[in-house]
């Protein structure tokens, strides 16, 4: 029996690769137990937020290079990016440099960070490594700038007050126009670039389903900043409309990472994609479904949002196309039994079932995984 697990991140608890193998133990030591003979191969993927990078390099030959960047309260820190060997694409994991994990809760206030240090990234993989490809990974992100620190970092130029990281909310107010002199300082070799952003999301930037609205809360941002920021970015947004001459704000995507989907297609023509779908392209992951004959897949909160473009709903997709069976291990499930089958997953199994706390999950989430996993392949193997 040819079994295949693709889980994302246990966010706060375990990465892809180490989830994956925590479910292949458990699956290992039943098929022991019941003296069945199985072949487990763990996929490591991710849906374009944390952990892009390190799906990305257990299937690319891959260097490694560290760049100077700034995190999100802009203080200078050394961050990583991945280029393939043959020089084809370099890739950028926004969360190294403008995630929530780089600060502590005390620290988390939207108003006050921003997007430079992707800029940076960008930056050096454009000038310096000189790629005809760029794979950006938006996700986990601390900010809601939408996307002006990291113009701002590339060379574009805005008539404003203050400065960004002062007031996030009062400067994308303040800006009058994108300054047209500036334009031809804007990094040169930019346009030669194809660019690919790789989103979980397709949140469009403004209003109740917007970036500010549907994120800001969870980035530190109380009711009062959320208010101030939204107004903030529709004043942005139409301004941007204005000299681009279109309006990109409902594009699907543009609310990813604070508004950073917004930045990257409007005015660096970056085309905004589903992570799980970049992910599995590189990954072979539809081939591999086809020859198996058990797929898991995973992630720690299943929730409304899972089913709407992220890795659980790609995985039951391309299940669904070849009939092959699918479970789903989570933390938690939010999701009803119903929709899960109407989505393609045929069984949930969550950790919460067995240890009802969640700081017990959270650091015992190894252990409590390849249990349960160990648990549901017994019955499975009967």
């Amino acid at each position: 029996m040819k079994i295949l697990v693709v889980s994302d991140k246990f966010k706060g608890s375990l990465t892809s690769q180490q989830a994956g193998e925590a479910i292949a133990k458990g699956i290992r030591a039943a098929a022991c137990q019941q003296g069945r003979s199985v072949e487990v191969e763990v996929l490591p993927v991710a849906d374009g937020g944390d952990g892009l990078l390190e799906a990305i390099a257990a299937q690319v030959p891959v260097r490694r290079f560290q760049v100077e960047s700034l995190d999100p309260l802009e203080r200078p820190m050394m961050a990583d990016l991945l280029m393939a060997e043959d020089g084809s694409c370099a890739y950028i994991e926004m969360a190294r440099t403008c995630g929530l994990w780089l600060l502590d809760s005390q620290q988390r206030n939207p108003r006050h960070t921003t997007t430079w240090g992707l800029g940076e990234l960008l930056k050096f993989a454009v000038s310096k490594l000189r790629v005809p490809r760029i794979l950006i990974g938006l996700g986990g992100s601390a900010t809601n700038d939408g996307g002006v620190g990291l113009l701002a970092a590339l060379g574009y130029r805005f008539e404003a007050d203050g400065e960004l990281s002062d007031d996030v909310a009062a400067y994308l107010s303040s800006i009058r126009k994108v300054d047209d002199a500036a334009v031809s300082r804007v990094l040169p070799d930019l346009g030669r670039v194809k660019i690919d952003v790789a989103t979980d999301v397709e949140n469009p930037l403004l209003g109740s389903q917007g970036a500010t609205f549907v994120f800001g809360q969870q980035k530190g941002g109380s009711r009062q900043d959320l208010e101030a920021l939204e107004k903030g970015m529709a004043h942005w947004a139409s301004v941007a409309a204005d000299f681009l001459g279109e309006d990109y704000s409902t594009t699907p995507g543009a609310g990813a990472a604070g508004g950073v989907g917004f930045a990257l297609s409007a005015f660096l023509k970056g085309r905004l994609c589903r992570g799980w779908e970049m992910v599995a392209s590189i990954s072979d992951l539809e081939s591999k479904i086809q020859q198996a004959d058990w797929i898991i897949t995973g992630e720690g909160c299943f929730d409304a949002q899972s089913l709407q473009g992220k890795l659980p709903y790609g995985v039951a997709q391309l299940c669904a196309r070849y009939q092959k069976p699918l479970s789903l291990f989570c933390g938690r499930s939010k999701v009803s039994p119903m929709e899960s089958l109407q989505a393609g997953i045929q069984d949930v199994f969550s950790l919460h079932d067995i240890e009802k706390r969640r700081d017990l999950c959270l650091k015992f989430g190894a252990q409590l995984l390849t249990f349960l996993a160990q648990s549901v392949a017994v019955q499975k193997f009967q």
